[in-house]
């Protein structure tokens, strides 16, 4: 009489054909865990009717007729004490136990992650507040400048309305009708979307192509500073260190735009 138990049997006759548990899994979609239990005649805990089951799928995938097996009035018990140790049989339920009891941290654990976790949404936030603080400041209505037509100061941050010439130059409160003068001139550019210009310092071009979004650009100059903007309203404009204002409309072009020692910027619509 054939000593060789069911699971042995399997077994043998996948390692026969040269097949690793791994594709045994893949083809059959058992468990990895139920097939090694399988070919260990460790099963418990698991009802009758799913085992045949099983057996039947594992049986066909190895080319083994159901019909007349042993395996089909067979019942898998765990090995007796007196054999070789093995490990635990498989227990569906006590498996998902343990599996959710590994996951589990220790309060102290749990208390650091929670711990690091508020820190770095503190550190992200203090972030944010001084890139909020770095921002220009909005354009304050105090600064003036000349409008070179009607020869009397106007609020900078209402430039952009204007559609005469103007000289710009920040003036004091105290002296509104005299522009200042400042030992040569420096520009700067602060876009606030991709724009296409031109600058020129003292007739040479320094810049010709797309000025990327929010990359501050500054030039300085001798006598004076031409320039060319594609889109007035994305690009705010620093004369001599004064706060950024905004010359047009968005989308409206600005071809001649200067910016000079004795007469501040002039712009040409």
């Amino acid at each position: 009489m054939n000593s060789e138990s069911v699971g042995a049997k399997l077994k043998r006759v996948r390692l026969e054909k040269g097949i690793s548990l791994e594709e045994a899994h893949k083809k059959t979609k058992l468990h990895l865990n139920v097939l090694k239990a399988i070919e260990e005649d460790s099963i418990v805990g698991i009802n009758q009717v799913y085992l045949k089951g099983f057996l039947k799928i594992y049986s066909k995938f190895l080319g083994l007729e159901p019909s007349g097996h042993p395996m089909e009035e067979v019942r898998l018990i765990k090995p007796k004490a007196t054999h070789p140790p093995v490990r635990e049989p498989v227990s569906f339920l006590k498996s998902s136990r343990a599996t959710l009891a590994n996951i589990r941290l220790p309060k102290a654990k749990a208390l650091i992650i929670i711990g690091v976790s508020i820190l770095a949404v503190l550190g992200i936030v203090k972030i944010i507040s001084v890139m909020l603080k770095s921002r220009p400041k909005p354009q304050d209505s105090s600064v003036f400048v000349v409008d070179k037509i009607n020869k009397k100061p106007v609020p900078l941050n209402k430039l952009n309305k204007s559609k005469s010439v103007v000289l710009v130059a920040p003036i004091n409160a105290a002296n509104k009708g005299k522009a200042v003068r400042t030992p040569g001139v420096r520009l700067g550019l602060r876009p606030k979307e991709d724009c296409l210009v031109e600058v020129r310092v003292d007739g040479h071009i320094v810049l010709r192509g797309v000025l990327k979004k929010n990359r501050f650009e500054s030039w300085t100059a001798k006598e004076r500073i031409d320039f060319f903007l594609a889109n007035a309203g994305v690009v705010g404009v620093e004369v001599n260190g004064s706060a950024p204002t905004l010359l047009g409309r968005r989308g409206e072009v600005l071809r001649n735009i200067s910016l000079t020692k004795d007469e501040g910027l002039t712009i040409k619509r």
